[in-house]
């Protein structure tokens, strides 16, 4: 090489030279030759010795040990030259058949440390590595490490299973064995899981926890299946135990009944409801008797096929004011009939007076009045009139004892008004009720005329519906303030023991009224409905005569 000094100068000029390409640890000899137009002088020579060492390898370690990896540490002096390194690993300890790691390579006056993790080795195995590093003056081997990766088997346990009605879920615990693998169930109707169903397979890697959970759809409801769950390694497979499991599809289930908002003629009735994955009918029925047979009403809420409880609810509504009533679910599909146990409620009253708890008609002047008083009231004002004339007052009480006036010719309706008073005399509410005083047809028993025949004969003769129409629709508040009421005036006859009962029914039910035992019957009576109305008489023997349809 050379340079060139600018011409002009007298003074002594220092120059340096770069000399590159040279090789490394090796002793060389220079001289410096300077010309210009006056002619070439050639300095002394001067002997000098290139650096650089082959690269040493120090601290080789192998830690993180796994199923098939393994991480290398180490320490690379490269002796100032670049040098490559890299790791060898063989099952053999001749190193036959090493697979090789590289490194990154370095150079420079510093040693540096290396680390990569070396991949593909198999399971449980003894392993023979060392490091390998080159530079332009040679190679360098460290001794060998050794090292056994881990593995074992896999192994299932805690085998598990669910049903709905179409699908069957298995879950286990599966211990991978510290290696990569799948595991897949098998599903079968029978227990040697012949023609069994495989699942999509589950896979994991080395390190990580394996999730063995399988779903089977589409299956038969009601149906016993068998189910296992296998897991592969590098090193094996393993199987949990067979389990058995039937697909749902019973009996529906019901919960309990729970009664919310009742009111006077309303209430809302739920339970909760499984049909277990099977079309379920559902029914709720409402009676009057623990025993499910006086007028008994029934409601569809519908046909469903969820699985897990749902909750069903009923809203009731043209309920009678204080009466009690009894409600249950009923539950139908192909494995059978469930019903719930029954829940009882009794709506309230509303505010006001009933004559006779109701009846429409009496042959007795001498009557009870039952009394719903509003909150507040301390007093009650009571009067055979709506002027309140010869009122009398009472302390607050449910039942009063009353005298009507007698009926003057044939059937008379008489009627009762009361006021409600608070502790300081105001008048909270007024309310009224009439009732048909009809007077008997025959003397009392024992009374001067009356035939009292010491054995009286043997009825086994029915009574007959003479004429049953809709007299009157009205808005009066005597039973419940501003409820709509409809009266039917029926007549009959009964030869024998006497007519001791009216029964109105309609689409709701059917209504009683008792009446003093009478051969000749013509009264008027409160009715449910305002139309689709059958009437019928019963006498005192328990004869009944025909369904007879109201004339509107």
């Amino acid at each position: 090489g050379g340079t060139t000094i600018t011409g002009g100068r007298y003074l002594p000029v220092d120059a340096v030279l770069g000399l590159t390409s040279l090789s490394p640890r090796t002793t060389y000899h220079a001289r410096v030759v300077a010309t210009n137009e006056h002619g070439t002088v050639t300095g002394g020579p001067v002997t000098f010795t290139t650096l650089g060492t082959e690269p040493v390898i120090t601290d080789v370690s192998v830690g993180d040990v796994g199923g098939t990896t393994a991480r290398v540490s180490l320490t690379v002096h490269p002796g100032l030259l670049r040098t490559s390194v890299r790791a060898e690993v063989s099952a053999s300890s001749d190193f036959s058949g090493a697979r090789s790691v590289e490194l990154d390579a370095l150079s420079g006056a510093a040693s540096e440390s290396r680390e990569a993790t070396v991949d593909g080795l198999a399971p449980r195995t003894v392993h023979h590595l060392r490091v390998v590093a080159t530079n332009r003056l040679g190679t360098t081997v460290s001794g060998p490490v050794t090292f056994t990766t881990t593995g074992r088997e896999p192994s299932v346990t805690g085998t598990a299973a669910t049903a709905t009605a179409r699908s069957v879920t298995v879950t286990a615990t599966i211990d991978g064995g510290g290696l990569a693998g799948s595991a897949v169930a098998r599903l079968s109707p029978d227990e040697d899981l012949s023609g069994a169903v495989v699942s999509t397979p589950v896979n994991w890697s080395e390190g990580s926890t394996p999730q063995a959970s399988f779903t089977f759809t589409d299956l038969a409801p009601r149906t016993a299946y068998f189910v296992r769950i296998t897991a592969t390694n590098v090193l094996g497979d393993a199987s949990g135990a067979v389990v058995d499991v039937t697909t749902r599809g019973g009996a529906p289930e019901l919960g309990s009944v729970t009664i919310r908002n009742v009111d006077t003629t309303s209430a809302d009735v739920e339970a909760e409801v499984d049909a277990t994955g099977l079309p379920t009918s559902l029914t709720v029925q409402v009676a009057a008797d623990a025993t499910f047979t006086e007028d008994l009403d029934e409601y569809f809420l519908g046909r469903f096929t969820d699985e897990g409880a749902v909750s069903r609810r009923l809203a009731l509504v043209d309920l009678r004011p204080g009466r009690t009533y009894f409600v249950r679910y009923a539950a139908t599909n192909a494995a059978g009939t469930v019903r719930s146990a029954a829940a009882t409620f009794a709506t309230p009253r509303p505010v006001g007076i009933e004559i006779n708890d109701g009846d429409e008609s009496t042959a007795d002047t001498t009557v009870t009045l039952r009394v719903t008083a509003p909150s507040g009231a301390v007093a009650l004002r009571i009067a055979d009139n709506a002027a309140m004339r010869n009122a009398r007052v009472l302390p607050v009480t449910g039942s009063v004892p009353w005298t009507l006036a007698a009926a003057t010719d044939g059937p008379t309706v008489r009627g009762v008004w009361v006021t409600f008073h608070d502790e300081a005399g105001r008048v909270l509410a007024m309310r009224s009720d009439t009732i048909t005083v009809v007077p008997p047809d025959d003397p009392a028993p024992g009374q001067p005329g009356a035939d009292e025949p010491e054995d009286p004969p043997a009825d086994d003769v029915a009574p007959v519906v003479l004429s049953a129409r809709v007299v009157k629709v009205s808005t009066s508040g005597a039973k419940s303030g501003s409820s709509t009421r409809t009266r039917l005036s029926v007549a009959g006859r009964d030869s024998v023991s006497g007519i001791t009962q009216v029964q109105i029914r309609t689409k709701s039910g059917t209504t009683r009224h008792n009446v003093t035992a009478r051969k000749s019957l013509s009264g008027v009576f409160t009715a449910p409905a305002r139309s689709g109305m059958w009437v019928r008489l019963v006498d005192a023997a328990g004869n009944s005569s025909k369904w007879v349809r109201v004339k509107g």
